[in-house]
């Protein structure tokens, strides 16, 4: 009888070491990309399979602007990116700032973007998901348009209210979070 539990107790050792094993070696990897935001090709791409730091590259005539680390936004350039048991990705993405300057005679204006922190994309009107803006006061047609229109033109200060959420197929709605 102790040959016959020692004999069960080397199969349980043995097997929890194969069930442990097995999972390291299904651990995960992280794409790490570096991309213009709203669209564009990305500027770099990398994979990661372990804990890493990683800071967003400078590049010309862009500004870093925020990572989307697999589905938390950081607001900071350096970031700690650890793969978990499934692939996923990491991205920094860039405003272009080049060739700004003052604004024209005819006023100023803001451009708004929606963006899916669980998808990691950019989504709007080229998404079928529309504009993100829901309310602009005070508003004339001059400023906005109205919906489809993503962008406010103005001189004056305006007020920019975001609807509570936006769809975009084949997606479920996502909600406003924050400008």
């Amino acid at each position: 009888m102790k040959t016959f539990n020692k004999i069960c107790a080397s199969f349980a050792i043995g097997l929890l070491a194969v069930i442990a094993s097995v999972g390291i070696a299904n651990a995960g990897e992280v794409t790490v990309t570096y991309q213009p935001f709203p669209t564009g090709a990305a500027f770099d791409t990398n994979t990661i399979t372990s804990c890493d730091a990683a800071t967003a590259t400078s590049y010309p005539d862009y500004d870093f602007l925020f990572w989307d680390n697999q589905g938390t936004i950081v607001w900071t350039s350096s970031v700690t990116i650890c793969p978990g048991s499934g692939n996923t990705v990491a991205t920094a993405w860039y405003m272009y700032t080049g060739g700004g300057g003052a604004c024209p005679q005819a006023g100023c204006s803001l451009q708004t973007y929606a963006f899916s922190i669980d998808h990691n994309l950019v989504i709007g009107p080229y998404a079928g998901a529309g504009t993100p803006i829901a309310l602009v006061t005070p508003n004339s047609p001059v400023a906005w348009a109205g919906a489809p229109s993503t962008s406010v033109l103005t001189n004056q200060a305006e007020s920019v209210s975001a609807k509570s959420a936006l769809a975009f197929p084949p997606y479920a709605a996502e909600p406003f979070r924050w400008w």
